[in-house]
């Protein structure tokens, strides 16, 4: 059988396209259909037990050094989930198993992905070319690797539309469904954007999973959600994200946003060494005038129950600040110095 040239096999551009398996219009490639009918023959199962393959691969008529790449690619681990009927495959799990190929195989990038392509089709994968297929694929218990020639300027229209407060068409909305779940993150997260507004908690679901598929736009989307909830609930997880896998994300709006909650975080904690020092100086007050002879016993009195009542005040704003650390506490500053004032008062009438 005539081996197909990998630098001529697809016309896509991007690598992924190649798990297409298509070659123009012309269909499967004569490569892609020997391995169909050599599965037809032994099953496709085979591949994954190598001493059966080895023998079965020797009694077939394959191309020898097709033969070859289909013994170095049955230790690839993953092929188990391409092969097994109750393992849906996902663009993010036939990735893996290219790359694990390329660690394991010797073999070069353009061959392990024209060699994956070919075994998709043979396998039975869905072969999507247009949009139009896109759209019209209703979904299968196998999933399949979209090449991203079909969906990226599409999806482009779409940020577009989205940036712009567009509403999104039911087919805008189709299409990116679709795409999701086939394991396109960026389709998730434009999903979860689109859908941010009218129900969040599944937005938070596409966006979650946009982010595990690697999508830092995604993880700084999660983090804006959280920080317009506002500082009691959402400041602490909106740090965390924006300066986690979300800061590869951060646009001006998102680094200002941070800003805000690191500044509520630094004033929060001034406000507490503040206070504290409002508490050091009503203490070395009490001492002083308790030391002096010509101060009522009165004075000293009261001046302890200030102490008590401002040691009370800083250990409510100490705990509110561990509970929130990201809520101001306005009334602290105020009650502490005007029990200072009451106690100054009381000073100057006695």
């Amino acid at each position: 059988m005539t081996q197909t040239d990998p630098t001529t096999h697809s016309p896509l551009s991007d690598p992924l396209g190649r798990f297409s398996g298509v070659s123009g219009t012309a269909g499967p490639s004569d490569r892609s259909q020997a391995l169909a009918a050599f599965f037809d023959q032994n099953g496709k199962e085979i591949l994954l037990n190598p001493p059966a393959l080895d023998k079965a691969l020797k009694a077939s008529s394959l191309d020898l050094r097709l033969q070859l790449q289909l013994q170095l690619l049955s230790g690839v681990p993953g092929l188990s989930n391409l092969v097994l009927e109750e393992s849906p495959v996902v663009q993010n799990d036939l990735d893996r198993f290219v790359k694990n190929a390329l660690e394991t195989t010797g073999l070069s990038r353009s061959a392990i992905q024209e060699l994956v392509a070919d075994l998709g089709t043979a396998l039975g994968y869905p072969v999507i070319t247009t949009r139009q297929s896109l759209v019209e694929w209703q979904g299968s218990t196998r999933a399949f690797v979209v090449p991203p020639a079909v969906y990226r300027s599409e999806l482009a229209a779409l940020r577009g539309k989205l940036s712009r407060k567009q509403p999104l068409s039911q087919e805008d909305i189709q299409m990116l469904e679709t795409l999701s779940r086939t394991g396109v993150g960026e389709a998730a997260c434009l999903w979860g954007e689109s859908l941010m507004e009218e129900s969040p908690s599944a937005a938070l679901d596409l966006l979650t999973q946009a982010a595990q598929d690697g999508s830092a736009e995604a993880q700084a989307m999660i983090g804006d959600y959280y920080y317009r909830q506002g500082p009691s609930s959402g400041y602490s997880m909106a740090e965390a994200i924006y300066t986690g896998y979300g800061s590869a994300a951060l646009t001006r709006e998102r680094h200002a946003a941070l800003c805000t909650i690191l500044n509520e975080k630094r004033y929060n904690r001034f406000t507490l060494l503040f206070g504290g020092i409002l508490l050091a100086l009503m203490l070395a007050a009490t001492l002083v005038l308790s030391l002096a002879p010509q101060i009522s016993m009165g004075i000293p009195l009261v001046g302890i129950l200030a102490l008590v009542v401002n040691c009370a005040l800083l250990g409510v704003g100490v705990f509110l600040l561990r509970a929130r650390p990201y809520d101001s506490i306005p009334f602290l500053i105020p009650a502490m110095f005007g029990v200072w004032c009451v106690y100054m008062a009381t000073w100057c009438i006695v």
